[in-house]
């Protein structure tokens, strides 16, 4: 769909004036001219989204293996996993206003980032997240004709009525409010066979569910990043208030025991006891 644009006039390299569209936000981004001239606006992909979510992944990867990215001191693992979680958190958000199609490899390369850094019950919550919000209809109260409704099936009565009047198919689903579903569009059937031809000439896809066993295996490594995710308060890898509370480091609140006018040498060498109530 394209975008408002305005026109300037500047002049090129061979001082000839010609015509240059901008966005009524002044962004000039996302703005080509192509092949025929003609300026469009190019939206983003799911493979743009689904790389940039591997390279957060590998960039986690590589910070814990040649970065300290395991220490514990000063709160530096848990520092690198709030850094690459907000990258992560950030491009999601980014693939959701653009309305990409979040495919299998957006979905797996989402639950790599979170394997990277230990967490798998938010790689679990990936996983199932991603089949509920695929499903068509989640209603499954009522007759066994509503159920076949909803799931794209006609009855046979109906079927029957849409194959001897072929001609009216439009009339019926468009006239009556579409109370009467249609039959499968050529669309459809396309869609349906290519995926059964990937099926056959790829196999079946294990990407997801490698990716969730390798979350597992993470999570469960000695010395590992599973640790991080452990509390109460703590709400996984995507949650932005739980990447800033483990990077936070509490400070610890010690109370003085020392004795007023001696020195700790002094207090230890000592053979008489003292009651801290009389030092009040």
């Amino acid at each position: 769909m394209m975008m408002p644009v305005s026109a300037d006039n500047v002049l090129n390299n061979n001082g000839i004036e010609e015509e240059i569209l901008r966005s009524t936000d002044g962004d000039e981004d996302g703005w080509y001219d192509d092949r025929d001239g003609q300026t469009v606006r190019v939206k983003p992909t799911t493979l743009l989204f689904t790389s940039a979510l591997k390279s957060v992944a590998k960039s986690h990867e590589i910070a814990t293996r040649f970065s300290g990215g395991k220490s514990k001191k000063n709160r530096r693992r848990e520092t690198i996993a709030s850094y690459h979680g907000r990258l992560a958190r950030k491009i999601v958000i980014l693939a959701e206003q653009a309305e990409v199609e979040q495919d299998d490899g957006f979905i797996a390369a989402l639950m790599l980032c979170s394997a990277a850094s230990g967490d798998s019950s938010t790689a679990r919550a990936i996983y199932l997240a991603s089949k509920v919000r695929r499903l068509d209809h989640l209603r499954t109260c009522g007759g066994k004709v509503h159920l076949k409704r909803l799931q794209g099936l006609v009855p046979e009565e109906e079927r029957q009525a849409l194959l001897d009047h072929g001609d009216s198919t439009t009339s019926l689903t468009s006239g009556s409010g579409g109370s009467v579903p249609s039959l499968r569009t050529i669309e459809e059937e396309f869609v349906e066979n290519h995926k059964s031809y990937e099926r056959r000439e790829y196999g079946t896809d294990t990407r997801v569910l490698s990716t969730l066993l390798l979350a597992h295996s993470k999570a469960m490594e000695p010395q590992g990043l599973g640790s991080i995710w452990a509390g109460k308060y703590n709400r996984g890898y995507l949650c932005e208030n739980s990447l800033r509370w483990i990077e936070a480091y509490n400070q610890p609140q010690m109370s003085n025991m020392a004795i007023p006018g001696i020195t700790s040498v002094e207090a230890g060498l000592t053979a008489e006891g003292w009651n801290h109530k009389d030092l009040a």
